[in-house]
């Protein structure tokens, strides 16, 4: 006599798993993100030390015109009025305020930022793709090496879209962790101010 038994499938365990497999990823895929970035960050210092005081270019007297000529916290209200760029006006004029002009103080303020909108762009695909790490990590070098963008970092000017960037995907990753939590309305209001920002640094990546 042939005993056969029918296993029904234990989908609870089997999504406890898997959800346990794609948490481990994501770990891991932050980790390489979180490591890319520190390193990033290294190059940034060591390249604004061997480029040392490159000086400005047009455009970037036209910013310090603003807090030159008007007295702080007043040149942040005449740029934000004359200029519609309230965000980066606050990020520029804040600089000027702390280092003047100094250049490396900026240089390394401009790769910085670069460097923080690459980190959340990972740590958001991250989330999105966990089983996906080293591509996350080729991505995250990619978007602060590409070709066409890196020469714009020795200019001040276009900072701005850097503070959008950085800003858009600090809205994105907000996001995700809203869907991944209560996914109540007013949880969204941080995802929706951050985009806010992120629209009005001008040159926005909302637009």
């Amino acid at each position: 006599m042939v005993d056969i038994r029918i296993t029904r499938p234990n989908r609870a365990r089997d999504s406890r798993t898997a959800q346990s497999d794609m948490t481990e990823n994501e770990k891991f895929a932050r980790s390489a993100v979180i490591l890319g970035a520190a390193t990033l960050c290294g190059y940034c210092l060591a390249l604004a030390a061997v480029s040392g005081n490159i000086g400005f270019e047009g455009d970037d007297w036209w910013v310090f015109s603003w807090p030159y000529w008007h007295s702080f916290p007043g040149s942040l209200w005449y740029f934000a009025r004359d200029c519609l760029r309230p965000i980066v006006g606050v990020y520029w004029i804040s600089l000027f305020e702390l280092f003047g002009l100094n250049r490396v103080a900026f240089h390394i303020a401009s790769l910085l930022l670069a460097v923080g909108g690459c980190t959340f762009m990972g740590l958001s695909l991250a989330k999105a793709f966990p089983g996906r790490s080293a591509f996350v990590g080729m991505a995250v070098f990619f978007a602060f090496f590409l070709p066409t963008v890196s020469p714009l970092t020795y200019v001040l000017a276009t900072d701005n879209s850097r503070l959008s960037l950085f800003l858009f995907w600090v809205c994105v990753l907000a996001y995700q962790r809203w869907a991944e939590g209560s996914a109540s309305w007013p949880g969204l209001l941080i995802p929706w101010f951050l985009y806010a920002l992120a629209f009005c640094t001008y040159e926005a990546p909302s637009f």
